[in-house]
Parts: C-alpha cells; sequence; structure tokens
C-alpha cells in the first residue's frame, strides 16, 4: 500500500493506492495519472444506508450560572447619525 495518490510519486506494477475514497491497483509501471487506464480500481465507496430511527431524548441538563452581561433598561438613539446606543441599568451608555 503506498497511501494516497500522489502525482509526484513513481508508481510501479501492483501498487496499491487511494484516491477520492477508492482504492486502486496499479496495472503497469508508470500508470499514469489516478484513476486512468493504467489503474485497476479494486474498491469504492458505496452508497449510504438508510437513516436509522431517531434514538431517546436525553435528560434536560442543568441551568447554568447567570452571567455578567449587563442589565439594558433602555435605548438612546441618534437620528442624525441612525445610531442607536443600550442605556445600562447604570446610567451609562453601551456601545453602538
Amino acid at each position: 500500500m503506498r497511501g494516497t495518490f500522489d502525482v509526484y510519486k513513481k508508481y510501479a506494477q501492483l501498487d496499491v493506492v487511494t484516491f477520492d475514497g477508492a482504492s486502486f491497483v496499479a496495472k503497469r509501471d508508470n500508470p499514469g495519472i489516478c484513476p486512468g487506464d493504467g489503474w485497476q480500481l479494486l474498491a469504492s465507496c458505496g452508497r449510504a444506508g438508510d437513516k436509522g430511527r431517531p434514538g431517546p431524548t436525553g435528560k434536560k441538563g442543568e441551568n447554568g450560572e447567570k452571567g455578567d452581561a449587563p442589565e439594558i433598561t433602555g435605548w438612546h438613539l441618534e437620528r442624525k447619525t441612525y445610531r442607536a446606543f443600550p442605556v445600562l441599568a447604570d446610567g451609562k451608555l453601551g456601545p453602538s
């Protein structure tokens, strides 16, 4: 097995490579670009199977801790610049 096909490597007869989810064997020395006339397909990906039934729903997780996000108590609008700023609980303006 020579690994994934590499256009810059030299291959000999019976070398096996993988390419695009399939495996190929060289039919001769210097078989050329894979896939091609110098290569024989050994195995390729099959089609996807049918989707199975969904499993049971898991248990509900616990609530996380309260975050440190600032509390927004209102909005300040600058009509000339079309920008809005949150008014925070401490009375300061947040980022636009």
